[in-house]
């Protein structure tokens, strides 16, 4: 729990999970694919946990589908590792072996000890999921 200036209640700490996946692409469809393939893997983190196990999906992929040509490619991967340095852990989409982006952010968590996972299941299967179960069954 943290605590909230002018005696507001404490906010219970947030959980945030970075979404990694493949973004860029020859073709404006492929680019809005992976953000949709990004997109379904937030949508089913949070299915697949309760409301008020405080976990929030970092989806950066959403953030910059419509920005093509707005900043360099440098001034992006710059931005979304400092995201990344402010995540809790990170899940891998499906096509991560063929994505170059996707790939420096597996060395980074690497090097910054940051958890990550190669897909929901694992996320899941991870230790801080088996804290979530195990809070669940305590009934808090």
């Amino acid at each position: 729990m943290t605590n909230q200036p002018d005696g507001l209640p404490p906010v219970p700490k947030i959980h945030f999970v970075y979404v990694a996946g493949p973004f860029t692409a020859k073709r404006t469809w492929e680019v809005e694919c992976n953000v949709r393939r990004a997109e379904q893997m937030a949508f089913a983190l949070l299915d697949s946990i309760e409301v008020d196990d405080n976990v929030f999906p970092i989806v950066p992929h959403t953030m910059s589908r419509f920005f093509h040509g707005v900043r360099s490619g440098d001034y992006w991967i710059a931005g979304t590792l400092e995201l990344l340095d402010r995540c809790d852990s990170m899940i891998v989409c499906d096509g991560w072996e063929e994505s170059t982006g996707t790939l420096n952010e597996i060395e980074h968590c690497k090097k910054h000890g940051i958890p990550f996972y190669y897909g929901l299941d694992q996320w899941l299967q991870s230790r801080f999921a088996n804290d979530l179960t195990e809070k669940q069954e305590r009934g808090r």
